[in-house]
């Protein structure tokens, strides 16, 4: 998933109304947007832009202490980690994120259709330990295109369900799993995703696709490519945009190859299945 680059945002929309709307949310599949000042086009000036979540711009440090989080993968982020998870491209994959309020502990999941909600749940209740259903707080994310070609997709490879009807079944499973009473502890955001408008985002575009996730459970959008994740990017500050992005593409098939390498081979394998919900999630921690 290719597109983003850098400068500065200035968020309106506080996030005590962020997080009452999001932990508030009682109908699965409800849009969220927050609007971001973003400088699209450096030395033009900010702009709003309406993203999924409030927008998050790295320091130096926080780019240090990264782990994207690509599909087929999870990872735990202990209480206090300076961790920060970076899930996506996500569509239609699923962001599936966990928390253990009493522990603190989370756990981050990035879901294909061909991974196991068992794996997932089993997982979940291995890594949080949760005693009390009360104790747990969730969030579900994808993205979703209003386009027939995209809709006929998903439903072949999601067992006929459309997004929503999916989101819903994990989310009922999660619900299911911990026994959990109130179902407003698990949020579902379905973002609706107009490709179009993703492309006049400057050099923020598909920022909306990528999600990260700390300690503090604070959901952000970001851009990959923007953010310089993989500290790659300064070596082609000089080009332009279109170049850049084809270079982070490179980067970007090479980190997944490297992935694949590093699992003996288990990237690739698990790819090549075509059957929902068959295979277990492999764990990252770096």
């Amino acid at each position: 998933m290719n597109m983003f680059l850098k400068k500065m945002i200035l968020l309106i929309a506080t996030l005590p109304l962020f997080f009452s709307t999001v932990s508030g949310m009682q109908n699965q599949g409800k849009q969220s947007r927050v609007v971001n000042m973003l400088e699209l086009v450096p030395g033009q000036g900010l702009e709003r832009v309406e993203l999924p979540f409030p927008y998050k711009h790295l320091t130096a440090g926080e780019r240090a202490h990264v782990v994207w989080v690509p599909e087929l993968f999870y990872t735990v982020i202990e209480p206090g980690s300076r961790k920060l998870a970076v899930a996506g491209p996500l569509q239609p994959c699923l962001l599936i994120a966990m928390k253990n309020n009493i522990t603190g502990r989370v756990v981050i999941f990035h879901k294909p259709y061909t991974c196991s909600m068992n794996s997932i749940l089993d997982i979940a209740t291995r890594e949080l330990d949760v005693r009390n259903p009360g104790d747990i707080s969730g969030l579900i994310f994808t993205n979703h295109k209003i386009d027939p070609n995209f809709i006929e997709l998903f439903k072949h490879t999601h067992q006929g369900r459309t997004i929503m009807e999916e989101v819903k079944l994990v989310k009922d499973l999660i619900v299911a799993r911990f026994n959990i009473q109130d179902r407003t502890q698990i949020s579902a955001i379905l973002n609706k995703f107009d490709l179009e408008e993703s492309m006049k985002l400057g050099v923020y575009p598909h920022a909306e696709l990528f999600v990260a996730i700390g300690a503090d459970f604070i959901p952000y959008s970001t851009s990959m490519f923007h953010e310089d994740i993989f500290s790659e990017m300064a070596q082609f500050k000089d080009l332009p945009l279109e170049f850049r992005l084809v270079m982070f593409q490179n980067i970007l098939d090479k980190r997944t190859s490297e992935l694949d390498v590093r699992f003996n081979g288990l990237v690739a394998d698990r790819r090549l299945f075509a059957t929902y919900g068959v295979v277990p999630c492999l764990r990252i921690d770096a």
